[in-house]
């Protein structure tokens, strides 16, 4: 029997793999959907760049260091993500909390992929999460207003 790992959506969006020759058609439904798919064959996969692609953005992860070590995500003997970071929902409420300085927040928002980037914008929006200077440093890192989006947000659950 071969060995399974477990595959996690980080999108809120539909995520679909399709690789006809490799007989791979998987599909994420939400953010947080888990699908097995075989060690060997997700191997295999990962030399299709949008595969690659996925999962080195944020996209798609998987949880398990040593299957990431094994994939060629994360470099050998890593003990914790250090090429891909992906937040609960629960550190990016910390992260925006009074405990941490907004210079914390602009060296980790640094740190993160373009989706994950996003990922944390769109949380911060939804949640009303405002904190001095770190609508600044989000808007610099970022490039996303949060403070103009929210005011919108705001004023579309006015109307």
């Amino acid at each position: 029997m071969s060995e399974k790992v477990t595959v996690i959506s980080n999108s809120k969006s539909i995520v679909s793999i399709f690789i006809p020759e490799l007989r791979l058609k998987r599909t994420w439904n939400k953010k947080g959907s888990k699908i097995a798919i075989d060690k060997e064959v997700l191997e295999e996969a990962m030399y299709d760049p949008g595969v690659e692609y996925m999962f080195k953005t944020g996209i798609l992860y998987i949880k398990d260091m040593q299957d990431k070590i094994d994939l060629g995500l994360e470099p050998e003997g890593a003990t914790k993500p250090e090429n891909i970071i992906i937040l609960t929902d629960d550190e990016k409420k910390e992260w925006m909390s009074p405990k941490k300085q907004a210079w914390e927040l602009k060296t980790m928002l640094e740190k993160l992929s373009h989706e994950s980037r996003k990922d944390f914008c769109d949380f911060v929006i939804e949640n009303e999460l405002l904190e001095g200077k770190k609508a600044e440093v989000i808007k610099e890192v970022c490039g996303v207003d949060i403070v103009r989006a929210i005011q919108l947000k705001q004023a579309n659950e006015a109307e």
